[in-house]
């Protein structure tokens, strides 16, 4: 592709290169006229002269071709970098929370890429769309490029707007991890995941449990926690470290603990897990006194006891892309909204602990 004069032009010349790649995709065989660059310009809000600038970049690349008193029409016989197909396959819009992520974790990739992975299995293509955006963005791009549906990622909660905007206009989203009001999707049911934990603390006579960080997923494992413990005629004692002013950090469980003040057990979620995991260790409290529960994507190091509990991360995507087919056929998924369970087991022997590759 040609260089741009400056970024913005740059931006501006990807998405005009986007909608006429998308003419190509969605009408394959064929030599599809495409609008003039003074429609172009008027279409992108942009120079007339950017549009000359991509409209030569593809010509170059053989996306397009001009007939001389015609017009620009795509390019029928260029297939190498399109599927030989008569008919084209769903092409699915796959984003990530609001596009703005400077990189990507391991939880977060994992739940992409398996995802992206389902749907190919399933014959559709996927194209990423990245950001920034804002709720105006999201369906412009959707529509100008023809997408057919898409998966949303961890959307933020002005998600719904568009979604609801692009099912009116017959292109269905669904949405993974986080559930917006009224569209369909796939998560994971922490509650429940909670509540299996509060079982095995339950098994082995925990009674005082400190929770490091507060988070939606906390929350949502306490409220299992308690529910199990519930159940069994019992109440669980927590001891919260949230690092809020109301609240001790993280700073003060370190205290507690190697003032001999030790609880029976230690939910850490994300980052805390590593902290948590060496404070233990450098007051060597072994796990059988206290009991530390993390997630797979925050493994603190290969030595690591207690509980793990694992996102089953193919299910969810076989879910996903499940209630995305569903809609592309017409059909309303059911339930609406997919809630799966972690999977939860104890770590007590080495032959136990999942692989721990350390960072480079």
């Amino acid at each position: 592709m040609s260089l741009q004069p400056d970024g913005t032009a740059a931006r501006e010349g990807v998405r005009i290169r986007h909608y006429i790649v998308s003419l190509r995709y969605r009408n394959p065989g064929k030599a599809f006229r495409i609008p003039t660059s003074v429609e172009l310009a008027k279409m992108f809000g942009v120079a007339r002269s950017t549009v000359t600038l991509e409209l030569k970049a593809l010509t170059e690349d053989g996306i397009i071709i001009g007939k001389r008193g015609v017009g620009t029409f795509t390019n029928p016989a260029i297939e190498y970098i399109f599927p030989e197909t008569e008919h084209a396959s769903p092409l699915i819009g796959l984003l990530c929370g609001d596009g703005q992520r400077f990189f990507y974790e391991h939880y977060a990739w994992s739940m992409l890429a398996r995802t992206g992975l389902e749907l190919t299995q399933r014959q559709c293509n996927v194209s990423y769309v990245s950001g920034p955006f804002n709720a105006g963005e999201i369906s412009e791009s959707f529509l100008r490029t023809g997408l057919s549906g898409g998966v949303w990622i961890s959307p933020p909660e002005w998600a719904a707007e568009p979604c609801e905007r692009l099912a009116e206009a017959g292109i269905p989203v669904v949405t993974g991890e986080q559930e917006l009001p009224g569209i369909p999707g796939a998560g994971y049911d922490f509650e429940e995941t909670g509540c299996r934990i509060g079982r095995m603390l339950l098994d082995e006579g925990c009674r005082s449990i400190a929770i490091l960080l507060s988070h939606e997923v906390t929350d949502l494992v306490k409220d299992g926690i308690v529910r199990a413990y519930r159940e069994a005629g019992a109440e669980p004692e927590f001891r919260l470290y949230y690092r809020f002013p109301e609240q001790p950090g993280l700073e003060q469980f370190g205290r507690d603990v190697a003032a001999g003040d030790v609880p029976d057990a230690v939910y850490a979620h994300g980052y805390s897990s590593v902290r948590a995991w060496k404070t233990l260790n450098d007051n060597r409290i072994p796990p059988g006194r206290c009991r530390l529960i993390v997630n797979r994507h925050s493994l603190p190091g290969p030595d690591f006891r207690g509980i793990l509990f694992t996102h089953p991360e193919e299910a969810h995507a076989e879910a996903l892309a499940g209630q995305l087919i569903s809609r592309l056929r017409g059909e309303e998924p059911q339930p609406r909204f997919c809630r799966i369970p972690c999977d939860v087991c104890r770590i007590r022997t080495p032959e136990d602990a999942p692989v721990f590759l350390p960072p480079p």
